[in-house]
């Protein structure tokens, strides 16, 4: 087995070009530098002028650097860059993480201000634009899950028993989660020399309820505030609003609020003329639905402290809106730290109505493939079966731009919305 090629450092290889400029053969540089002859030749063959800005324009480049593309000493795109340097540097002022996909829809929309054409943010343009300017980025937390496997394995081996004579389509899961609305990521970019510290944490919170069907058919979610009846939304009919609203003085799910939504869930299954089995787990509020009597609606539970495997909403679901949803919270930050001076606090602008918005294009933009494969990756599928996700229609409107408050209002809590029809609807 031959031995194992170790690549020389950057010095090294820029004394090799030195020698050789020197008129020294081949031979008497490996014996200088302590190499081999046939090593010394393939770095007098192997592009010099790369060797020598390296060494010019990095000094401390890693030993073990190998074909690492050059640094571009003066960058094509200078205004697209300098825009990128100043909203991380604003960005850092009011503690808002920083993500490579931000600062390249922020170049996308300084290319098209200035009528740039053919400027492309790949992952290449961004890389050079971090090394030029030492950005990096940092985790700040973590968190991580598991489960008991056996079980886990036991309870996909019932799921064929348990789904019997019921259609993919009448198989629901309903799941909680909470939302720090404020909150964008624990990773940012900084520049260098920075110290890693966050601003003040975002600590308003609110809590989602989502449910949907194996076929991808999604319900009108439920949000939980804290507020009776938010100043935002004083002129709100909330009983017909594209998503239903309640409030608790912590924002948690209770009893009576849970109660509340599984009642209304069963009667629009019975007025809809549907026998449906509801997955759930067993979380301490949801024992309630086991003193209450059902016409349509079976609720089955999932084994205790393993949802993070069985549960489809934890298999993606949920991860999937709250990702759709940060994306309409970058964008509200990128417009509102690009505006004018960028004096303007960002999180001074978020009140409730454009939570809800935002949470609500989130549900809509869900693809129903996406729930079938959660669910498919529960094991809700024996081998050979094959379920095509449903089109349900969706509501029609823009994304593209940041509605005003009254816009927003006037697209999201249409007057003629009405829980009966939520399912076509959606």
């Amino acid at each position: 087995m031959a031995a194992k090629r170790h690549p020389l450092p950057i010095e090294t290889r820029a004394e090799v070009i030195e020698l050789s400029k020197a008129g020294k053969s081949e031979r008497q540089i490996a014996l200088q530098v302590g190499s081999s002859k046939g090593q010394v030749g393939r770095i007098l063959r192997d592009q010099r002028d790369k060797i020598e800005n390296l060494k010019d324009v990095q000094g401390n480049i890693p030993n073990n650097l190998k074909r690492r593309k050059l640094v571009d000493i003066a960058p094509k795109y200078c205004e697209i860059e300098n825009a990128c340097v100043l909203f991380l540097e604003r960005a850092k002022e009011h503690g808002i993480p920083v993500t490579g996909p931000m600062l390249r829809t922020l170049a996308l929309r300084e290319a098209e201000n200035c009528n740039i054409q053919g400027f492309s943010t790949s992952e290449g343009w961004l890389d050079r634009v971090k090394r030029r300017h030492g950005i990096h980025g940092r985790h700040l937390s973590g968190e991580a899950a598991s489960a008991n496997k056996v079980v886990v394995m036991n309870w996909m081996e019932q799921i064929p028993e348990l789904i019997e004579g019921y259609d993919p389509k009448n198989i629901f899961n309903c799941d909680e989660t909470g939302l720090y609305y404020k909150q964008t990521t624990s990773l940012s970019l900084v520049m260098p020399g920075d110290a890693c510290h966050g601003g003040k944490a975002q600590k308003e919170r609110l809590t989602l309820l989502i449910c949907c069907s194996w076929m991808g058919e999604k319900v009108k979610p439920l949000i939980i505030g804290k507020s009776t009846r938010p100043r935002c939304l004083r002129s709100v009919d909330l009983e017909n609003m594209s998503v239903s609203y309640k409030s608790q003085k912590s924002s948690w799910m209770n009893g009576d609020i849970f109660s509340w939504w599984i009642n209304e869930f069963e009667s629009l299954m019975y007025q809809a003329g549907r026998k449906v089995l509801q997955f759930m787990d067993n979380a301490t509020v949801h024992n309630i639905v086991e003193q209450m009597e059902f016409r349509a609606v079976k609720v089955v539970f999932f084994p205790k402290n393993t949802t993070c495997s069985t549960q489809p909403c934890d298999a993606g679901i949920i991860q999937t809106v709250k990702l759709l949803y940060r994306k309409q919270l970058h964008n509200f930050i990128l417009s509102a730290l690009t505006h004018e001076c960028g004096e303007v606090d960002p999180y001074k602008e978020i009140n409730l109505a454009r939570v809800i918005v935002w949470l609500f294009r989130a549900w809509r933009d869900l693809k129903p493939a996406t729930i079938v494969k959660c669910f498919s990756h529960c094991g809700f599928s024996k081998a050979g079966d094959i379920v095509e996700p449903q089109q349900t229609p969706l509501l029609e409107t823009e994304a593209e731009t940041l509605l005003s408050a009254e816009e927003e209002q006037m697209e999201i809590f249409p007057p003629s919305w009405s829980q009966k029809n939520c399912l076509t609807r959606w």
